[in-house]
């Protein structure tokens, strides 16, 4: 969703019929727009958050203001974009970001899933650097990769 989406009193009651049904929600919040009022996105995001609501923030990398809303929004779930991911082992810049951001992620008990894994050999690259989420067309929905061999 759109964080203008997030912010709208509309939605906010919309939601609230469901946070009664004790359903798993994840919300990801889409990077390709820009946050006008990070403060206003912050209020909603724990109003959401005492609800049982569960915040990811999508394609980190390729939209703007990443890193204020990781750090304001204190998400369960951060998710990077393909364009970081695919071929991260043959790009010294991309393996520093992504190890930089497992620690991060480990530290702060965040959930870390490295979208458009599609070669394998990108699959046992970044399980070997110490990512445990992952998600694209090797794989399907996101999967623990502790559990491949």
């Amino acid at each position: 969703m759109y964080p203008s989406t997030l912010i709208n009193p509309n939605f906010l009651e919309f939601i609230d019929e469901f946070s009664n049904l004790n359903l798993n929600i994840t919300l990801e919040i889409n990077e390709s727009e820009a946050v006008e009022d990070i403060k206003e996105l912050v209020l909603q995001s724990d109003y959401l958050k005492n609800r049982n609501i569960l915040l990811a923030i999508d394609d980190v990398g390729k939209g703007s203001s990443e890193l204020v809303k990781i750090i304001e929004l204190h998400p369960e779930i951060i998710k990077i974009d393909a364009n970081i991911t695919q071929a991260f082992n043959h790009s010294k810049e991309k393996t520093l970001l992504i190890k930089l951001l497992i620690k991060y992620c480990k530290e702060l008990q965040i959930r870390l899933i490295l979208e458009g894994i599609e070669e394998i050999d990108t699959l046992f690259s970044i399980r070997d650097n110490g990512a445990v989420y992952g998600q694209g067309y090797l794989l399907g929905r996101p999967s623990n990769l502790t559990l491949l061999n």
